[in-house]
This record gives structure tokens, sequence and C-alpha cells, in this order.
């Protein structure tokens, strides 16, 4: 068994592939405007996309995706509940670890439960075009970090005004996690969520992640312990927060 990235000749058979799956599956093309829309998508556009491929030992599963988003999932009839899917998938995520914050998928509602359990969550309401369903779902990257102890170096102290903003006031320390500094070279902004002292650091754990739409960066909330609420939180970081379209993902 392998996986890897398709060659622009590999994609031809990968379209084959799709077409042959979803003979098997009229309930997703439920009518003759579906189908026909469907078709003529995968024609102008079938082999624009990047594809990985599952080969055990011919191709028997492909993943096609643009960017960070999730186009095309399928699996060859004959093989399927054979865990191929769920390998491409998480493959997939795997090669985005280090370069995206959330990956994407329109989702079929038959495969809901699927991407459910791998970890997506719903993010909008079902999308209907030309008598298909769709169901957009994401996958949000840093939830690993929930629960782990870094360390906070403080670059704006509890009660100091921003830099750019005058009559903002920073309503608790603010600054990077030294961990992830060390180890990708890049600056994890974080708030730290509890001491209304000024601070040079701290060390807690990480009991959200930020995400903002539209911003390809996240900001932590680092605290103590799990003595809060999510609405004392949303308190506390609302001086800056208030001003950007987010969505919390909060430690279990």
């Amino acid at each position: 068994m392998s996986i890897r990235l398709l060659n622009q000749q590999e994609k031809e058979e990968a379209v084959t592939l799709i077409k042959e799956v979803m003979s098997f599956h009229s309930e997703i093309l439920p009518t003759r405007k579906a189908e026909e829309s469907f078709y003529a998508f995968l024609q102008e556009m079938g082999l624009q996309y990047s594809y990985y491929g599952y080969y055990d030992p011919e191709l028997e599963g492909i993943l096609g995706f643009h960017d960070d988003h999730i186009v095309f999932l399928f699996v060859r009839q004959d093989r399927q509940k054979e865990k191929i899917g769920t390998n491409l998938v998480r493959n997939f995520l795997k090669e985005k670890k280090d370069s995206t914050i959330r990956v994407t998928v329109n989702a079929a509602e038959s495969a809901c439960g699927f991407y459910t359990k791998l970890g997506f969550r719903q993010n909008g309401e079902p999308d209907i075009r030309d008598d298909i369903v769709s169901i957009p779902m994401e996958y949000l990257m840093q939830e690993e970090y929930l629960g782990e102890t870094v360390t906070v170096t403080v670059e704006h102290t509890y009660g100091s005004f921003h830099p750019l903003y005058a009559d903002t006031q920073y309503e608790c320390n603010y600054g990077y996690v030294e961990e992830i500094l060390a180890e990708k070279g890049e600056f994890q902004e974080a708030y730290v969520y509890g001491p209304e002292e000024p601070l040079d650091t701290f060390t807690g754990m990480v009991i959200a992640v930020i995400y903002r739409r539209e911003d390809p960066s996240t900001r932590w909330v680092v605290a103590k312990d799990r003595d809060y609420t999510q609405e004392e939180v949303i308190n506390t970081i609302a001086f800056q927060e208030q001003y950007f379209d987010t969505q919390i993902d909060w430690l279990k």
C-alpha cells in the first residue's frame, strides 16, 4: 500500500475512477439536472486539481484537492469499508499540518458521518446547487494543542496601551509562545488569561484557539488551569477580538 501525488497522466485514471464510483451512488445525483451538472464540472475541472492516489497495488482510491480544500474523495466500489478513504484524508491532514490552520470540504449528506468521525465539523448551512446537496465542513488543525503546557513571552503587559491604537488598552498580558517559536521559527501569538498584573513570562495550558476568518494565523489563550468560564475569557479578550469575525475552539 502507498499514497502518493499523481502526475498529469495518472489524473486521467483518477477521473475515470470517479465516474465508475459515481455510477453506484445515484442518491448523490438524484436528478438529471444534478447528474449533468456534476459531469460537466468533472469534464471541465477534473484534470485541473491535484490528487493523492491510494495504490494497493493498483489505484484504489483518490483524494482531489485545491489548496486546503478537499474537492473529491472516492474509493473503488469493491474496496470500500477498508479505511482507504480514512487513510487518504489523514495523509492529507498530515501534509497540511504546518501550512494551514483549517482544511475544508463540501460533503455529500451521506458522507457527513465519515468526516465527523475524522474530526471535521459543520461550519455552515447546507448548500443546494443544481439539485446537489452539500454540507460545508472544516477540520481545525490546531485542536491538538489544546491542553498543552506552554510558556508565553509577554510583549504587551496587562494595562499597557496598543502601540498603534492609543485608545486600546490590553486587558490581559499578550505575547508569543516560546515553544512554537523555537520549533518552527514562527510567532504564535497568545493571550494570558488570569493574572491581572504585568508579567514578563507565563507558563500555563492552552485553553482555547482563536480562528479569525480570512486570517492564516491563530491566537491562543493560555491559563494556569481550568478555573474559568468561556464568557469570562471572551470578555477578557474582547478589547481586541471584538473587531474580528472569530471562531473559538475550546479545551473540553
